[in-house]
């Protein structure tokens, strides 16, 4: 009885042993073959594993002591997967370990491989603040960035960065300044490279040097000077003599032009720290057809005091400006610039006459009127129209004489001599027989045996 008691329980035993066994190797394979539907995505790639959503990754940062952080990248991602990075919030470096499960995005949220995470950077991740291990990490977008700033002006001394009428601050302990992967000095960064700046608020974090600077150098640019110089589309420079520009490196579109000059254009490459040389003596000027034509005949053409051959005619001149004057005897000298600034351009020449001149030399201390209108004391001189004039003569005790006179339209003046005035009461003979009294000195006529001659001559003024 004993005996078959004790060969019941074996044989339940047994059953029961190879169930477990069946049960166990059934929930293994189960879980081998969800493991290959569900594999998870390298460290390399650093997405969101598919077994885990995103919104149930944010809790479990969340859940398990998770902390957030405003941070600068200080270095690159170590082979150990370590991010060592600078809170700019608590100012304390913090290494972050970047897992399988590590969310990497974007400043626009978009996700990313953490190869596109690079020293320099502002992120904005979520940590475990117990092991560090990282949740997520996003580049910020609340920090900023500027590229090839403008009027970059780098103060060491009081740890100024001025960007045009901006003023920002850095920590010069902190501020990260590289080029290449090598850290450089503040120093050594100008405003002519290629710049990143990455900054947060009013703070500069970070300033990468993309390309250093090489110089180009203008050579023989008197023709050009006051023009201006444009680099790469956007550094445009009024030409002074002697110019020696800082200038990014790499291929640069080079344009110089002067509004007398034939433009240089071309594509230049700059190495860096070296010179680029462009030459500009071997650049012509532009010439323009100046045609002139003189109303006049027999006019003197000078350009630049530069006596012409003719006055009439077309003349070839650089394009600027000039100094044109003409002459004629008997004309005001006719003056005016000239700016050449066509391929084709005419001038023309109006000479005005000079204005003709009575000179009356005597009767000495007598007063000229001409046409009534008193002009001074013997000797006179006096601008006069062509044509007929009436000429008086007065001296107070003295018989007036009236003339007229003809002044012809060649441009030329005329000189006259009066004979003396007959004084009044001199003698009964040599008065007027028109019945002019001695009272009325300033007769209109002169006496009728006075014999006035009038002695006119021609000068050229």
């Amino acid at each position: 009885m004993k005996k078959d008691l004790l060969t019941k329980m074996m044989i339940i035993g047994a059953a029961g042993l190879g169930g477990l066994i069946f049960t166990i190797a059934v929930i293994w394979s189960f879980s081998g073959s969800e493991k290959e539907k569900n594999p998870k995505i390298s460290n390399q790639d650093h997405t969101i594993p598919q077994e885990i959503g995103e919104n149930e990754l944010a809790f479990q940062a969340d859940s398990l002591n998770g902390e957030k952080t405003l941070a600068l990248i200080r270095k690159p991602l170590t082979a150990d997967s370590i991010l060592p990075v600078y809170d700019l919030e608590t100012q304390k470096d913090i290494l972050l370990k970047i897992k399988g499960s590590t969310v990497i995005k974007s400043e626009y949220g978009e996700q990313i491989a953490i190869s596109q995470i690079r020293p320099g950077q502002i992120i904005e991740g979520k940590y475990d603040k117990s092991n560090f291990d990282a949740f997520s990490i996003q580049i910020s977008g609340r920090a900023w960035e500027k590229r090839n700033p403008s009027a970059l002006i780098i103060s060491t001394e009081q740890n100024k960065i001025k960007i045009g009428t901006d003023e920002y601050s850095f920590d010069p302990g902190i501020l990260m300044t590289f080029k290449g992967g090598k850290t450089i000095t503040p120093a050594e960064v100008s405003g002519s490279d290629e710049l990143i700046l990455r900054g947060y608020k009013n703070m500069v974090w970070s300033i990468e040097v993309v390309a250093g600077h090489g110089f180009l150098v203008l050579k023989n640019s008197d023709a050009f000077l006051g023009g201006t110089i444009e680099i790469g589309n956007r550094d445009i420079r009024t030409i002074d003599k002697d110019m020696r520009i800082e200038v990014s490196a790499g291929v640069k579109k080079v344009i110089i032009t002067q509004e007398n000059m034939n433009p240089y254009s071309n594509d230049v490459f700059i190495e860096e720290g070296k010179e680029v040389v462009i030459d500009l003596g071997e650049f012509k000027p532009k010439v323009g057809k100046v045609t002139f034509t003189t109303v006049q005949e027999g006019v003197t053409l000078y350009i630049n005091e530069e006596k012409q051959a003719v006055a009439n005619g077309e003349v070839t001149l650089d394009f600027g400006k000039y100094k044109l004057k003409a002459e004629k005897e008997g004309y005001t000298p006719w003056e005016s610039s000239l700016t050449v600034n066509q391929v084709v351009m005419q001038v023309t020449i109006d000479m005005k006459m000079e204005p003709q001149h009575l000179e009356v030399q005597t009767p000495i201390g007598a007063e000229l009127y001409i046409d009534g209108a008193r002009v001074g004391i013997i000797p006179a001189r006096t601008a006069i129209t062509p044509g007929e004039h009436n000429i008086t003569i007065r001296k107070e005790g003295y018989y007036s004489k009236n003339q007229t006179i003809t002044v012809e339209n060649n441009g030329k003046n005329v000189n006259y001599a009066f004979p003396d005035l007959i004084r009044i009461g001199s003698n009964e003979s040599e008065q007027p027989n028109s019945g002019i009294s001695p009272s009325a000195p300033n007769v209109t006529n002169p006496p009728a045996n006075s014999n006035i001659k009038l002695n006119p001559t021609e000068d050229n003024y």
